[in-house]
């Protein structure tokens, strides 16, 4: 699995998008300005999750995570290029059986506070090229601004 978003976050942490119908579920969020990806395996069991470095406020990143339920690779892209990876000890298959939700979290108070835009999910991990390629879908050539484009694939 990859997700991709562009985020332009005004504050330090919020949830940007989550796989999550109660407090467990698969997690993408923002904490003390770093990305992290949470996984949760689909018996809804929390699995290893994986933080980037501190992102600038107040800037667009093109930020994302690959899982491979074979190998148990987590990996995290910034800006279209690899950033981090981590093993999982037991990978398990996600918990993408639950509804998606951006910008909050059901049952607990505060939101993303900021843009997402561009979101993409892919059912495989993307290679550094592929990414680059998605990066490259929400912009316009030459022009320093985003479309508003959200193109998601069903898993």
């Amino acid at each position: 699995m990859t997700f991709l978003a562009w985020i332009y976050h005004e504050q330090t942490e919020g949830p940007i998008f989550y796989y999550a119908d109660t407090e467990y579920g698969i997690r993408f969020l923002l904490k003390d300005d770093r990305f992290i990806a949470r996984l949760c395996s689909s018996n809804l069991t929390l699995m290893e999750g994986l933080a980037s470095d501190i992102l600038e406020a107040k800037t667009w990143h093109f930020v994302g995570a690959s899982y491979n339920f074979f190998s148990g690779e987590l990996i995290l892209w910034i800006n279209g290029s690899f950033h981090k990876k981590r093993d999982v000890p037991w990978p398990d298959e996600l918990a993408t059986q639950q509804s998606v939700i951006l910008g909050a979290v059901p049952g607990v108070a505060g939101e993303y506070k900021g843009r997402i835009s561009c979101v993409q999910l892919y059912d495989r991990v993307l290679s550094e090229s592929e990414i680059e390629d998605a990066k490259q879908l929400c912009l316009i050539t030459g022009k320093t601004f985003l479309l508003l484009f959200c193109s998601i694939l069903a898993l």
